[in-house]
């Protein structure tokens, strides 16, 4: 099986880059990795515009696996080669009806679709699940990391469904299918390292109990974290030792909030951390806690990691956390309380930027203050206990969650794709969109047809594979052959016949360039 890229792959092990910004992008890339690595993948064919197709963390991952199994193409060569590789196709969520219609055009070289889903409020979020109804098919896989996100993904395709029902008065039959598959962790990478090493690297106290939270830039995330400074700072009366350790994003605002309720020296921060340093700040801690209640938070991702270091957890209980944490076992599970009348007001309100509607719903979701006071203060004054539910949250990641199995989850979903796909051929109706030739070729005043002219024009441009904007996909031999053929007037008819490589895409930049003329 070949993984057909459509988006870059940005991660890289010792620089802090767009990859990290979201869980969604790290599992996706972490994916790519693991699959590789695990051989649940022969390789991955990137389809990549210009400005995308030298990465130098591509770079990286060729490094590791070779150029034969990690391949970049041209986006534009996408539709020819899907004709001769059997791919499962990864896009972006918004992206899988488009994908779908280019799909469409090539009715004798299908290939399944999948996404990892991440979930906005809004009506944006609803469009894009009408118009995937519409497209995609049902050998397509929108995948969730979660089951509770699973949850909301098919109550949301349901309610799209209705939609159209009620519109087109027809039944709506199809559209892509749903999984859910949690996010991997890599176990070797992130497993316990020696805490007096951890942090005396990070400058962090040898004799303290570190409480570790990983801050969000996100507006919604601060009640989080002022009522977890606000925990603290009591707590700190009592235990003088505890430490609380905010590593991430959005480190400043934590400073700021610190310092208004007195913590002062009792908080430390690290903030934006390259990937390799993941295991060390968490093997630095005694405790990991996580207050997030937001709706768009569809896995746990940062919970699984602090386990895979043998860190005891602390968490919101929350749909996807809930899923990892055993309460009272691997760590603590808070209780949180629903409110639908804020639900229900949120649900009518116009999102005045991205975020909006998620962080009002979580600044009205509380969160039982005193439960969480005592699952910090039983963990600080007990070093056993922490030890036992460490070692059993390991344990957890190590047999449910390493890459080695998530991996054969996606394998089998992609197999189970291929073969509905087979089955299905020609059972399911495909909505065809108007091509652009047909849509707006009259825009033009003519047409290169056959009987079109062309010869060798005056511009100087350099044609060599390494000059800037030359598009990626134009093979600069074929150019170069056209060009000596035009030195005297040819129609199209019979340049085709003397190179058969000539294709109409480069006739045209030819002559957009000055390169060729008009006859």
């Amino acid at each position: 099986m070949i993984l057909g890229q459509t988006f870059p792959y940005l991660r890289q092990k010792h620089v802090l880059t767009r990859a990290d910004e979201s869980s969604v992008e790290v599992i996706y890339h972490d994916m790519i990795e693991a699959s590789l690595e695990h051989q649940t993948l022969d390789g991955v064919h990137f389809f990549l515009d210009d400005s995308n197709c030298a990465q130098p963390a591509i770079d990286e991952l060729r490094g590791r696996f070779g150029e034969a199994r990690v391949v970049v193409n041209p986006l534009i060569e996408f539709p020819a080669m899907a004709c001769r590789q059997k791919y499962v196709v990864g896009v972006r969520p918004r992206m899988i009806d488009t994908f779908a219609r280019i799909r469409e055009r090539e009715t004798n070289t299908p290939y399944p679709l999948f996404t990892i889903a991440e979930f906005t409020a809004g009506p944006s979020c609803f469009l894009r699940l009408l118009s995937a109804l519409l497209f995609a098919q049902p050998y397509d896989a929108m995948v969730t990391t979660s089951l509770a996100a699973q949850r909301v993904l098919e109550s949301s395709l349901d309610a799209a469904r209705d939609y159209l029902r009620s519109r087109l008065q027809t039944e709506v039959v199809g559209g892509p299918r749903t999984a859910s598959i949690p996010p991997g962790v890599n176990e070797s990478f992130l497993q316990p390292k020696d805490r007096r090493f951890c942090r005396k690297l990070l400058a962090l106290p040898e004799d303290a109990v570190i409480l570790l939270h990983l801050t969000s830039t996100r507006p919604g995330q601060r009640l989080d974290i002022e009522l977890l400074l606000r925990v603290v700072t009591e707590l700190t009366q009592r235990h003088p030792d505890l430490l609380l350790v905010a590593a991430g994003r959005g480190v400043n605002n934590v400073t700021d909030l610190a310092a208004g309720l007195g913590l002062g020296s009792k908080l430390r921060v690290i903030s934006d951390f390259p990937f390799e340093l993941k295991p060390f700040i968490y093997s630095a801690a005694d405790v990991f806690v996580s207050l997030s209640n937001s709706i768009q938070q569809t896995n746990s991702l940062t919970i699984l990691e602090a386990m895979a270091c043998s860190l005891p957890v602390i968490a919101a209980n929350w749909g996807p956390s809930r899923e990892l944490v055993i309460d009272g076992e691997t760590g603590f599970l808070i209780p949180t309380l629903w409110d639908d009348d804020a639900a229900r007001h949120a649900s009518g309100m116009m999102p005045v930027q991205a975020g909006f509607v998620e962080d009002y719903l979580a600044a009205h979701t509380p969160i039982n203050v005193g439960a969480l006071f005592t699952a910090i203060e039983n963990l600080a004054r007990n070093e056993g206990l922490r030890l036992e539910l460490g070692a059993r949250a390991r344990k957890r990641v190590v047999e449910r969650y390493a890459w080695r199995i998530i991996c054969r989850h996606f394998q089998a979903l992609w197999e189970d794709q291929w073969r509905m796909l087979r089955a299905s051929r020609g059972r399911y109706t495909q909505i065809r969109v108007p091509d652009l030739d047909v849509a707006f070729r009259h825009f033009a005043s003519g047409i290169i047809d056959h009987s079109f002219q062309v010869r060798k024009g005056t511009a100087d441009v350099s044609l060599d594979s390494g000059a800037r904007r030359i598009p990626a996909w134009l093979r600069p031999e074929v150019a170069r052959c056209l060009l000596d053929l035009a030195a005297q007037p040819l129609s199209v008819r019979e340049l085709a016949s003397t190179a058969p490589d000539i294709s109409p895409q480069t006739l045209a930049w030819l002559l957009k360039k000055g390169l060729l003329e008009f006859a």
